[in-house]
C-alpha cells in the first residue's frame, strides 16, 4: 500500500505562522544591524540621527545631509522585507521561514510567483493586518488556507516535501484519549 503524504497538499496555520514567525526574527535582525549601522555612519559625520541637531563649521551642510540621510535610511529599512520576500519567494518560491518548515508558494495555476506578483503578495499583508488580523485567521477556515494576501495575490502555500502522518504516534494519542474519557 502506497503511503499518502502531503505533499502539494494545502499548508496549514501552524507551520505557516511559524514561517512567518522564523523570517520576521531575520527582518528584524537585518533591520536593526542597519539602522545601528546607519547610525554610526550618521556619528561619523558628527551628526546627530535622532534629531539632525548640527553645530560649528559646515553646519549646515551636515544638517542636509542629516536629512536626507535620514530619508535615505527609512527608504533602505523599508525596503528590506519587500526585497527579502520579493526575492526569496521569486527565485525559490519560498523563504527562509518557509524552506525550514517545508512550505512553498505558488500561483493558483501552480506556476511559480513572478517578483512583481510576490511584490504585491507581500503589500497586500497590509490587508490581512487592517483588519484585526481576520485576514491571517482566515486561513484557519478557509478551504485552500488562504489568508486575504493569498486572494488578493491568487496563491497558495502549500507543502513542499513528502511529509507524512506518524501513525504510531496517532494510535498512541488515541488511546490515551480513550482511556482518559472512560
Amino acid at each position: 500500500m502506497e503511503e499518502r503524504t502531503y505533499q502539494g497538499e494545502y499548508a496549514g496555520c501552524m507551520s505557516r505562522l511559524i514561517a512567518f514567525l522564523i523570517d520576521t526574527a531575520l527582518i528584524a535582525i537585518v533591520v536593526g544591524v542597519s539602522a545601528w549601522m546607519f547610525n554610526l555612519l550618521f556619528q561619523g559625520m558628527g551628526v546627530d540621527p535622532d534629531n539632525c541637531a548640527v553645530s560649528g563649521s559646515g553646519a549646515a551642510v551636515r544638517f542636509w545631509m542629516c536629512h536626507v540621510g535620514r530619508w535615505a535610511k527609512l527608504i533602505i529599512l523599508a525596503l528590506i522585507p519587500v526585497l527579502y520576500y520579493g526575492v526569496s519567494w521569486t527565485l525559490a518560491g519560498q523563504s527562509i521561514g518557509k524552506g525550514l518548515v517545508g512550505v512553498r508558494i505558488v500561483q493558483t495555476d501552480g506556476r511559480p510567483l513572478s517578483f512583481l506578483r510576490s511584490v504585491w503578495r507581500y503589500v497586500a499583508y497590509a490587508f490581512s493586518f487592517a483588519p484585526l488580523g481576520l485576514g491571517f485567521l482566515w486561513i484557519a477556515i478557509d478551504d485552500r488556507r488562504q489568508g486575504f494576501h493569498d486572494k488578493l495575490a491568487r496563491t497558495y502555500v502549500i507543502y513542499a516535501w513528502p511529509a507524512v502522518q506518524n501513525e504510531r504516534l496517532l494510535r498512541r494519542l488515541q488511546r490515551r484519549l480513550k482511556r482518559r474519557s472512560g
